[in-house]
């Protein structure tokens, strides 16, 4: 996502299961500083997430601060875990987030 002028704006992270369950799914999520940085580049956000049981998706919601600092592109890391009735893939869960520099 471009980073934009000044102010706050939001990126959405869909987290997905390989397929639908008859069992409620549950999982802890955290973002942390890869290169971006709390509080400065985007808000911390930490939660519960409950998938319901046959449904599939669920959604990740990260605010993102704007400036006007020609910098490198930054990230943020998104942790998934703790899950119930499921498995959390890859070393980051759902991955992570680029904020690219719009700035010059």
């Amino acid at each position: 996502m471009t980073e934009g002028v000044p102010g706050t704006k939001s990126v959405t992270l869909k987290v997905q299961l390989v397929g639908p369950t008859n069992r409620t799914v549950t999982f802890a999520y955290s973002t942390f500083d890869a290169i971006a940085v709390a509080p400065t580049d985007y808000a911390s956000a930490a939660g519960t997430i409950t998938i319901p049981a046959v449904a599939t998706t669920a959604s990740i919601v990260i605010a993102i601060n704007g400036d006007s600092a020609n910098e490198p592109d930054e990230v943020i890391g998104v942790s998934v875990h703790n899950a119930t009735n499921a498995t959390v893939g890859g070393f980051y869960g759902p991955g992570s987030i680029t904020i690219v520099n719009d700035d010059s």
